[in-house]
C-alpha cells in the first residue's frame, strides 16, 4: 500500500469515526436517560421496549468504532492493506468501502 493509498484509507477511517462517535456520543446518554426518567409506567415501558434494540445498537457501534480504532493502527504498520488470511494485497476500493475489513473478499467470502 503506497502513501497516497494509506492516506485515503485514513481519511475514509477518520471520517466514518467521526461520525460514529456523534451519533454514539448522541445516542448513549439518551437511552439510559429516558429508561430512567419516566414516571409515567406506560411510557416507561415503552421506552424499555426499545432498550434491547438500542443497546445492540449501541454495542454494534461500539464494535465498529473498536475496529475502525485498530485498522488506523493497522495502516501504520508494514502488513498494512494485506489479507490477514491469505497475506493477498486487499484492493484500496475494497478497503474504502468496508473500512473495517482486514480480510480480502475471496477469505471474506470463505469464512462467512
Amino acid at each position: 500500500m503506497n502513501a497516497d493509498e494509506r492516506q485515503q484509507l485514513h481519511n475514509r477511517i477518520a471520517s466514518r469515526l467521526a461520525e460514529l462517535s456523534q451519533i454514539l456520543d448522541q445516542t448513549e446518554p439518551t437511552t439510559a436517560a429516558l429508561a430512567a426518567s419516566h414516571d409515567d409506567e406506560s411510557a416507561r415501558l415503552e421506552t424499555l421496549s426499545h432498550a434491547p434494540v438500542d443497546e445492540a445498537l449501541l454495542r454494534n457501534g461500539r464494535d465498529e468504532r473498536q475496529r475502525l480504532e485498530a485498522n488506523l493502527e493497522w495502516l501504520h504498520g508494514d502488513d498494512a492493506g494485506l489479507c490477514t488470511a491469505c497475506d493477498r494485497t486487499i484492493p484500496l476500493a475494497r478497503l474504502l468501502a468496508v473500512p473495517t475489513t482486514r480480510l480480502c473478499i475471496h477469505c471474506a467470502s470463505t469464512q462467512a
